[in-house]
């Protein structure tokens, strides 16, 4: 009997499985989870070229790609990779403040760190989906397609990871996932979140393009997905409330 009222009280513990007006979480499913999605990314990057696939499983664009990729390509891609690398550096933390600031402006410190958990959820969700996607799909990248396919050299797991475009998908579930937690906690920067960081994040993948990094329907993938996440996870918290 005394060790089915310590377990009621452990499982009743407000630190570990609570609930605000806003969001319900459980620290000890949320914490782990959300680390290992960190860890998870890590090992991806670290043993990437053994993950990928040895050839090009989607090796040709559509007309439709051929055809944006062409109006849209600037001849020196450098200084629209560079933008979009800037773009991925500025936005969760321009997102980021915005919580903040309504956390401070509402007088609810003691929720930015619930807030910061499921902002980092949604992101880090976004980004380990996109990445199984990449390796599953070996999209031809399009600087490595100038070459027939039979011509081409063996690729670098890089070469064939174009689909879907990661730079968009973790943007958009940036400013998603903040804009929808903003909302949810009837914060003031909700509006600015979306009217700021949405045409920013689709500036991201148009550099993206731009760059000969991604094909258009990389970064239109991209988007619906980091969207998806960046909608859906705060929700999934506000619905366990």
């Amino acid at each position: 009997m005394r060790r089915l009222l310590a377990l009621s009280i452990v499982l009743g513990t407000p630190s570990a499985r609570a609930a605000d007006d806003t969001f319900g979480y459980d620290l000890r499913i949320d914490v782990p989870v959300t680390a290992a999605m960190a860890v998870g990314l890590v090992g991806i990057a670290v043993f990437r070229q053994d993950l990928a696939a040895d050839a090009c499983h989607w090796c040709e664009p559509g007309s439709f790609d051929a055809g944006v990729q062409d109006a849209l390509r600037w001849s020196d891609g450098g200084p629209a990779a560079t933008t979009s690398d800037v773009l991925l550096v500025a936005l969760p933390v321009l997102s980021a403040s915005a919580l903040a600031l309504d956390g401070w402006r509402d007088d609810r410190a003691e929720t930015l760190g619930v807030d910061g958990l499921v902002f980092a959820e949604a992101v880090l969700a976004a980004q380990v989906v996109n990445q199984v996607v990449k390796l599953s799909a070996a999209r031809t990248r399009p600087y490595a397609s100038d070459l027939p396919v039979g011509e081409r050299p063996t690729p670098d797991a890089q070469d064939i990871a174009s689909f879907y475009s990661g730079h968009t998908s973790t943007t958009f579930s940036m400013v998603v996932a903040a804009g929808t937690i903003a909302a949810l906690r009837g914060g003031r920067s909700a509006a600015w979140i979306f009217a700021i960081g949405l045409p920013l994040a689709a500036l991201t993948g148009l550099m993206r393009i731009a760059a000969d990094r991604h094909w258009a329907t990389d970064v239109v993938a991209g988007a619906a997905m980091g969207s998806a996440f960046g909608f859906g996870i705060p929700w999934i918290h506000a619905a366990l409330r």
